[in-house]
């Protein structure tokens, strides 16, 4: 479907970021595991703590995007905006719910922790691709600096996975460039076609982080059982 082109900006948006891509190594150098590792039910512990701040951080100005750009609540915005997703982000072909929406124990306890882990690695990179460029453009003086302090908090997220995955001696998942990101959502100079762009990263985004902390929440739980039933 495509989006009336309206309140046209003055200046042509620029492709896109170059130089390093800051999920790629996002502690700066390559991380190494502890000697012995972390129990997992410790490293599900602080994913899902992490994870937590993310989602309060992101909850506490969401709303008020929505209202400015939108006039209308986040989950009235996630429900109108239903048709609509980017398949490149890989969030609604992996993810089985949709934001504010919550999974059972009994779905949780179906996966599997180490795999979760890679498989957040590769939603989160891919994430980071889309919101790299609504941080670019800093056309929204209103947000602009909340989308900086966004992310960051996704670069420190992604360094502190990294760290969780060097304990499991695994390695990130492979990393995506910014090519998966179409040309044409980096070349918007519409404000409206760009704040509904905006809105569709950061519902994944959103949708994201409450699956992956509610699920590292229950390996925290499941984890330290099997543990203390072992000993």
């Amino acid at each position: 479907m495509s989006l009336p082109v309206t309140d046209d900006l003055t200046r042509s948006t620029q492709v896109g970021p170059e130089g390093p891509e800051f999920w790629i190594k996002p502690c700066g150098f390559t991380v190494t595991g502890s000697e012995p590792p972390e129990p997992d039910f410790v490293l599900a512990e602080n994913y899902a703590l992490q994870l937590g701040v993310d989602l309060s951080y992101v909850n506490n100005w969401k709303e008020n995007f929505c209202q400015d750009k939108f006039r209308m609540s986040f989950d009235a915005k996630v429900a109108e905006d239903a048709p609509f997703r980017y398949d490149w982000l890989q969030v609604s072909t992996t993810i089985p719910k949709k934001p504010s929406e919550s999974l059972s124990a009994t779905y949780y306890s179906q996966e599997e922790f180490s795999a979760m882990l890679t498989e957040s690695s590769n939603i989160f990179q891919r994430l980071a691709v889309g919101w790299e460029q609504v941080d670019y453009e800093k056309t929204d003086a209103s947000y602009k600096d909340l989308f900086t302090s966004t992310k960051n908090r996704m670069k420190n997220t992604l360094c502190q996975l990294d760290y969780y995955l060097a304990e499991k001696r695994m390695s990130p998942a492979p990393n995506p460039t910014r090519a998966i990101m179409p040309t044409e959502l980096r070349t918007i100079t519409s404000a409206s076609q760009r704040d509904e762009r905006n809105f569709r990263i950061l519902k994944e985004y959103v949708n994201a982080i409450e699956y992956y902390a509610d699920g590292f929440n229950y390996f925290k739980t499941s984890l330290s059982s099997k543990m203390e039933s072992s000993l």
